[in-house]
């Protein structure tokens, strides 16, 4: 999985740095200065064209398999959690607000990302705050929104999927909405599954930013799976397996 065959040279991880930074730079300087007078719609079309800008940068692909629904209202969206990249690529097909751990608003780019989409920031340890996002939630469902979260509750090397946590699955029984399940995987040029974009365990952000930068090519399967009416279900839990039920099948 960490075959040197599928690194970039020195040189070109280093050009990729520039462009990367000249990229979010010219970001930052269009969010400073027009911010201010853009509409919602102004702002999601910006985050995804400045994600499939970055991708493209960093030779990243999107491949999308299965069905993509034609309604997202009422949606609560939930996918496994592999890399910082995860936001970025779903921003590329999907326009939703993401429940994120507090931290990730101070990371660099994907932080700018996650503010400007309108993210929701939840302390994962205090149950207090769990149960305030789940009514912000629950509300914003309710009022038509996608709402997008990774319910592992951390990380994976993305050679499986992590049991997913019940908590947030309850704001869309409240709401009366649907679970829609996407597995996202990431291939090498050989269509491989490879951990090098991983952003689990001991490896640091910057790390993984650099084994991103150093890849030769990546490849992002999106697997959209059939959506999960919340009525169908007694509890949260019950949901919380099905919906990783239909992700992990991506894995055996």
């Amino acid at each position: 999985m960490q075959d040197s065959r599928q690194r970039v040279n020195f040189i070109t991880a280093i050009w990729r740095v520039i462009k990367l930074t000249w990229h979010f730079t010219l970001g930052l300087l269009r969010l400073c200065v027009f911010n201010k007078f853009y509409t919602e719609a102004n702002k999601e079309a910006f985050v995804q064209s400045w994600s499939n800008k970055l991708l493209k940068l960093l030779d990243i692909q999107v491949s999308i398999q299965g069905e993509k629904p034609t309604r997202f209202n009422n949606t609560l969206l939930v996918a496994n959690h592999i890399s910082w990249l995860d936001i970025l690529i779903i921003f590329t097909v999907v326009k939703p607000r993401f429940v994120a751990k507090k931290e990730i608003a101070s990371w660099p780019i994907v932080g700018m990302i996650a503010n400007l989409g309108d993210t929701i920031f939840i302390e994962r340890e205090n149950k207090r705050s769990i149960t305030y996002v789940n009514s912000l939630i629950a509300k914003a469902l309710q009022a038509g929104s996608c709402i997008a979260v990774f319910p592992e509750g951390k990380t994976s090397l993305g050679v499986s999927v992590e049991p997913f946590k019940s908590s947030l699955f309850d704001a869309v029984l409240r709401s009366k909405g649907q679970v829609l399940p996407i597995a996202l995987q990431y291939l090498d040029s050989a269509s491989s599954i490879t951990t090098r974009p991983s952003f689990a365990g001991d490896t640091t952000l910057l790390r993984s930013v650099w084994n991103v930068l150093t890849c030769y090519k990546l490849t992002v399967n999106i697997s959209f799976e059939q959506t999960l009416p919340s009525h169908q279900f007694l509890d949260r839990s019950g949901l919380a397996v099905a919906s990783r039920q239909k992700i992990i099948k991506h894995w055996l």
